[in-house]
């Protein structure tokens, strides 16, 4: 499950040239690094990078995701969406239901680590997932409404009325029972599940970048799926531009450090997150 992404830099586009190259997530910081010296893409002169097109944005969300999106926190959710595939699902289930999104990346995060908090449901009810000659679902068949109707009615005394007599099944109006159903309760109404709307969704500041960080930086060295990778809080931010975020106080002592033992000379290394 990644996120690819196609990277351009503001300076050379204001000089007139046009670097862009496209690169899948996620990736470590040394692997970014060696991709944006190997597209020409960041130097000392140029150190600005942006997001200049999507692959598809992650979770359909248009409005959250844009140039100036950090590539650090692009990378972190695309290791977070991996690990996290069952929540991934919840979180999209949940957004397909029509409700109103994260208000920032890390509020998406959020979402994505306490996706057991999220109140939503898939459609549950008897022969919900039975398929029919053509390989269709109840679920597929049926309208939202439908589902949400026949899932309230499972295992109630009016279902088990409505089973004993055919007419009164035929008769009755399961769609419109379960649009009234969700009206009366507060319920958004997605394809697959439904979302509770009375309850609150997950913390979206629960969790800060610096701790996302933490969980879904680097692979440390003894990470199987990658021997001795650099893990992030070792990469070197010389010379970033955060544009008024606080600094993470482990990249703040890197820069102290790199400031005091290389003070006088230009930037040593390339500026990926900004």
């Amino acid at each position: 499950m990644s996120i690819d992404v196609c990277i351009g830099n503001y300076g050379y586009y204001n000089e007139g040239g046009l670097r862009d190259a496209w690169i899948s997530l996620p990736k470590t910081s040394e692997e970014i690094s060696d991709f944006l010296s190997a597209h020409g893409l960041q130097d000392p002169e140029h150190e600005e990078i942006y997001i200049s097109d999507y692959d598809g944005v992650p979770f359909g969300l248009t409005g959250l995701f844009s140039e100036f999106t950090w590539l650090e926190d692009l990378n972190m959710l695309a290791r977070q969406m991996e690990e996290r595939e069952g929540a991934v699902e919840k979180v999209q289930g949940a957004l397909d239901c029509g409700i109103d999104g994260p208000e920032s990346v890390i509020g998406l995060m959020n979402w994505i680590e306490q996706a057991d908090e999220i109140p939503y449901y898939a459609y549950d009810y008897t022969g919900a997932y039975a398929r029919d000659e053509w390989g269709q679902t109840c679920i597929e068949r049926l309208s939202a409404d439908e589902n949400y109707g026949y899932t309230v009615l499972e295992d109630t005394d009016l279902m088990r009325m409505l089973e004993k007599d055919s007419d009164a099944m035929s008769a009755f109006d399961v769609e419109r029972y379960g649009r009234l159903c969700s009206d009366s309760r507060d319920v958004k109404l997605g394809d697959k599940g439904y979302v509770d709307a009375v309850q609150e969704m997950p913390d979206e500041d629960r969790y800060t970048r610096e701790e996302f960080a933490e969980m879904y930086g680097d692979p440390g060295p003894n990470d199987p799926g990658n021997p001795g990778a650099p893990s992030l809080e070792r990469h070197d931010y010389g010379g970033v531009d955060l544009e008024g975020e606080a600094l993470d106080a482990r990249m703040a002592a890197v820069i102290a450090k790199d400031e005091a033992e290389d003070r006088g000379r230009e930037s040593p290394g390339p500026d990926w997150s900004r």
